[in-house]
């Protein structure tokens, strides 16, 4: 109880008895929005990350950190760093596949130029070298990554880096709480894609 009160999904007070303070709750607003929702995991901080691991059993306790602060942030509202948060978590699952990739390399002249290019670079940096390299391996995986993978890595990875970006600079951008959630929501469809490529360049 005293969880949602901090998250702000119920108040004191308002009761029908003469005592109209505690031991009597009224659901807020916002928490009857999060009740209605069809999946409202990302506003039960412990059930989001049960249900992460669940999907994605090989999630790494880096992502896992990052993802946890990400969904907290955002039940109290502090949306920018939800967003910084999400991006982080984001980044280091990118990172692990682009390592994982750079291993998976069979040629080795290849293996050493590509390493060359991203070595001590920024992820964005890093991202694009990764993309270009990987057009040339695509369909040498299962069809599912064939057909998805810029999706997933290029559509989502590149919009919560964005959004990222627009969090950790005095920009003055106020970020909406729908893009948010939205970010929270995809971020485990995301996961589980990087997971299954993973799982890939590791045969």
């Amino acid at each position: 109880m005293q969880e949602f009160e901090n998250s702000g999904f119920i108040y004191e007070g308002q009761g029908f008895h003469s005592d109209s303070s505690y031991p009597w709750y009224t659901i807020t607003e916002y928490g009857q929005e999060a009740i209605l929702k069809d999946d409202w995991l990302p506003y039960d901080p412990d059930g989001y990350l049960k249900a992460l691991k669940t999907k994605v059993p090989d999630i790494d306790d880096i992502t896992l950190a990052y993802i946890g602060e990400a969904v907290s942030a955002y039940n109290h509202r502090h949306l920018l760093s939800a967003t910084l948060t999400i991006g982080v978590a984001s980044e280091n699952l990118m990172l692990l596949l682009i390592e994982a990739y750079a291993n998976w390399i069979p040629d080795i002249g290849r293996k050493a130029r590509f390493n060359k290019k991203i070595e001590g670079r920024f992820i964005s940096k890093q991202y694009k070298e990764f993309k270009k390299e990987f057009l040339n391996d695509a369909v040498s995986f299962s069809g599912d990554i064939q057909a998805n993978w810029e999706t997933y890595l290029d559509g989502i990875f590149n919009f919560i880096r964005l959004n990222r970006n627009d969090a950790g600079h005095p920009s003055g951008k106020r970020f909406d709480v729908k893009v948010v959630y939205a970010n929270l929501q995809v971020f485990s469809e995301y996961s589980q894609f990087i997971s299954r490529l993973r799982s890939e360049l590791h045969i």
